[in-house]
């Protein structure tokens, strides 16, 4: 009877010890630490923190896709655009020149940063330097946000009709240099002095993201964030 006992009580030891190692098994091949048993929740979307680095970076790399498009950089833009139409008479004899100038002050663009494509790939854990690096894409112009002036106050237009020409001629040109101005405001937008703006801007505006997130589990390691290149 005694050895029964001891051989129900081994058993039962052994159970115990299966359970245990299996239960380990599957956080680690789901994802390490918490990480793991949120994925088994199927929660994965939402930040989890884990007391482990690898899987809070995964859970990091989520919770910045989810954020999709951040907006890192705003600006006001002046742009003026001139018209010149020539109108010949009798040839080559005469000849006179419309023109239309057309300026709208304080125009607003603003850069926004693309996080849907972050991967393990653009995140770097350095555990001796306690450094966690991320590489971004290019900061771009939202090109569906841009607002165009409406002001009268902030909008100037002067025409000159020549010493003769027919009478709407400078009317119509300062129609069409209206038509312009978005895509003027965009070329003026994306000149390499605002590209360089807009890039330092991005770097700071994702890193303290990543710091507020880091916080609770990582609060002593430095966040280092930097646009890719050619990007």
């Amino acid at each position: 009877m005694s050895d029964t006992r001891e051989d129900k009580q081994r058993q039962r030891w052994r159970w115990k010890w299966f359970v245990l190692l299996a239960t380990l098994a599957a956080m680690i091949l789901m994802g390490v630490g918490g990480y793991g048993v949120y994925m088994m929740m199927g929660k994965a979307g939402r930040f989890v923190y884990s007391t482990s680095t690898n899987g809070t970076v995964v859970g990091l790399i989520d919770n910045l896709r989810g954020r999709s498009q951040v907006v890192v950089y705003q600006h006001s833009i002046d742009v003026m655009i001139e018209k010149e139409r020539v109108t010949k008479f009798l040839g080559e004899v005469f000849s006179t020149t419309s023109s239309a100038h057309v300026k709208y002050f304080n125009n607003k663009v603003e850069w926004w940063v693309d996080l849907k494509r972050l991967g393990a790939e653009d995140v770097e854990v350095d555990e001796i330097g306690k450094v966690i690096r991320f590489w971004i894409d290019e900061p771009r112009v939202n090109e569906e946000m841009v607002v165009i002036q409406t002001d009268p106050q902030q909008i100037s237009v002067e025409t000159d009709r020549g010493w003769v020409s027919w009478p709407g001629t400078p009317h119509e040109l300062a129609e069409e240099a209206k038509r312009e101005i978005k895509k003027a405001i965009l070329e003026k937008a994306m000149a390499e002095s605002n590209r360089k703006i807009a890039r330092a801007q991005a770097e700071e505006s994702v890193g303290a993201i990543v710091e507020a997130l880091l916080q609770a589990t990582h609060d002593a390691y430095e966040v280092e964030v930097e646009v890719k290149e050619g990007e």
